[in-house]
């Protein structure tokens, strides 16, 4: 398995000055002790230790904002810990929306489309101190809907969580399964991450 973190880029990672909120990172945390109980989340946090950043799950606070680099750090380590693929990174995601404090604060606006393209970005800011998202376009007829994504540079492991992420709350709003892609990556090469979803 590649190895794609070490403690200078956990250092590099970590002094970035923008945020992420601690209930953001707390639901990877959340989900790894979920799928692999008490003995994984401490794999994983031994691992965060080893890498310089000691950070436990338990003392993560969820309205504090954090190093935005603690988001990619974690899903790193997870990789590293655990071999993930894209496809369980993206139930990472699905597993996020559905335990989100954030989710909870805004679930008023999931009613529909509308309504969730008009808070967007008040939504996203919740976790995020960087970033400009917006539902770029809207086609209930064809049944889709596009998301664009600016200013936001993680890893693509974590395009995958946003997947997962943007699929269940859309499945909340559609009541229907989601099939989603991500169009446009700025990892390859692309200026904007670009999210087509269709029901």
């Amino acid at each position: 398995m590649e190895n794609l973190i070490n403690k200078e880029l956990v250092k590099e990672l970590m002094s970035s000055k923008e945020g992420v909120r601690g209930f953001s990172t707390k639901g990877n945390f959340d989900y790894i002790f979920t799928k692999k109980g008490k003995r994984g989340l401490e794999m994983l946090e031994k691992e965060l230790g080893e890498l310089g950043c000691d950070i436990e799950h338990k003392d993560l606070v969820p309205m504090k904002f954090y190093p935005f680099g603690l988001e990619t750090v974690v899903l790193l380590a997870i990789h590293k810990v655990f071999n993930f693929d894209k496809e369980e990174f993206k139930k990472i995601g699905v597993f996020s929306s559905k335990v989100s404090l954030a989710v909870r604060l805004f679930m008023k606006y999931f009613v529909s489309l509308e309504s969730v393209e008009k808070h967007v970005q008040v939504m996203w800011n919740k976790y995020y101190t960087c970033g400009d998202i917006s539902i770029s376009s809207i086609d209930k007829k064809a049944k889709q809907i596009t998301v664009t994504l600016k200013d936001f540079k993680t890893h693509p492991f974590h395009c995958a969580v946003l997947e997962g992420y943007f699929a269940n709350i859309l499945k909340i709003i559609t009541k229907n399964e989601i099939n989603i892609k991500e169009t446009k990556c700025i990892f390859n090469g692309d200026e904007v991450h670009e999210f087509l979803l269709r029901w």
